[in-house]
């Protein structure tokens, strides 16, 4: 099951269906892979023009007939990948990845700096094309700890 998780992980990659394939290695649990992805993601919307609109990405969308419930246990996934903003997709990925040792210790330490960077250079793009110079200048390059990591400080 996981090796067919994975072709079509690597499918929709190939496609440029950034959240199929983001779920896809998620549910493979290739999580390294996920953020890389997202970050791939991030960094294309970050390339704008400024002022411009960055590309969207396509929300995943459960399938189902007509008056039929989304099961629960898919609610959860899908809600991870129900966004267009390649931004907030990092950002809940992140959130669910920090909240257990089993995500974090999969995922490389340069694919979660590089992430870092990515969502603080969105911050300050964000910053400077609302006009807030100050807050661009001082976005911070700090990376967050953890919360499971905190206990061992």
């Amino acid at each position: 099951m996981r090796h067919i998780t994975l072709v079509a992980a690597r499918t929709a990659e190939d496609q440029s269906r950034t959240t199929d394939a983001a779920l896809l290695y998620h549910l493979a649990e290739d999580y390294d892979k996920v953020v890389q992805i997202v970050n791939d993601a991030v960094s294309l919307a970050l390339t704008t023009e400024l002022g411009d609109e960055p590309q969207r990405l396509t929300p995943l969308k459960p399938r189902q007939r007509e008056g039929e419930q989304v099961p629960r246990e898919m609610q959860g996934s899908l809600s991870l990948t129900a966004v267009d903003d390649p931004v907030e997709l990092s950002r809940n990925f992140r959130n669910l990845y920090n909240s257990a040792a089993m995500y974090y210790g999969k995922i490389n330490e340069n694919t979660t700096a590089n992430r870092e960077i990515l969502l603080n250079l969105a911050d300050a793009r964000r910053a400077l094309e609302a006009g807030q110079w100050p807050t661009a200048v001082d976005v911070s390059p700090s990376l967050p700890v953890p919360p499971f990591l905190k206990s061992f400080n």
